[in-house]
């Protein structure tokens, strides 16, 4: 009997990689590319949804060609695959899950202008319910960072990157409570949404 094969996916900072094992962890194969970032003026950098998805396709259909010859088996298949990456860049999705806006590198400076303006009550209250320092980095600030630039919230999903590429592969609409945690919009105590926070986007928890 064959062993079961399974496949991590990883959407890094610097490239995307598949891994493929079998189920005692012997590892069979990696395929790699660097993430598909558009690079502008003054370090901004953001990822279109089409590229990211592309990137993946490419890589999958690598593993594919080369997954016999790894395996010895011509009907090799694979079983399961995990996804992990960046928890703090993700999409956001309207109610037909077509994809409204770039994801933002977490390294992208945009956003500072919605942290100054953020109510003194929630720049106070910030860590001690997120458990994150409050700055450009923080998903929330770039959602914000879209909306005063003209994005209209109503009725868009968030989806944290790992997520996102779930639901691509016909995966389940779901939160991860771990990927959640990196956006600011989870209260940590409690783990359910922050209120505050999604009143001052102006949305209602079905927004994550």
């Amino acid at each position: 009997m064959n062993p079961r094969l399974v496949a991590g996916l990883d959407l890094g900072s610097t490239g995307v990689k598949v891994l493929v094992t079998d189920d005692a962890g012997t590892e069979l194969l990696i395929e790699q590319s660097p993430t598909p970032w558009r690079h502008g003026p003054g370090g901004t950098t953001d990822l279109a949804a089409e590229d990211l998805l592309s990137t993946i396709g490419q890589l999958l259909d690598a593993v594919a060609r080369r997954l016999p010859e790894a395996t010895g088996d011509p009907a090799a298949r694979i079983d399961a695959i995990a996804v992990s990456g960046m928890g703090e860049t993700g999409f956001l999705l309207d109610e037909d899950n077509v994809v409204r806006a770039p994801a933002f590198a977490w390294f992208d400076p945009r956003g500072q202008q919605q942290v100054d303006n953020l109510p003194a009550e929630l720049r106070d209250q910030f860590a001690g319910k997120t458990g994150l320092p409050v700055g450009v980095q923080v998903s929330v600030v770039k959602i914000a960072h879209l909306r005063d630039n003209g994005l209209s919230l109503d009725g868009l999903r968030w989806f944290n990157l790992p997520e996102f590429v779930v639901l691509s592969l016909g995966g389940r609409a779901v939160a991860d409570y771990s990927l959640s945690s990196r956006t600011g919009l989870l209260d940590q105590d409690s783990g359910e949404p922050w209120s505050e926070m999604l009143a001052h986007l102006g949305v209602g928890t079905d927004f994550i």
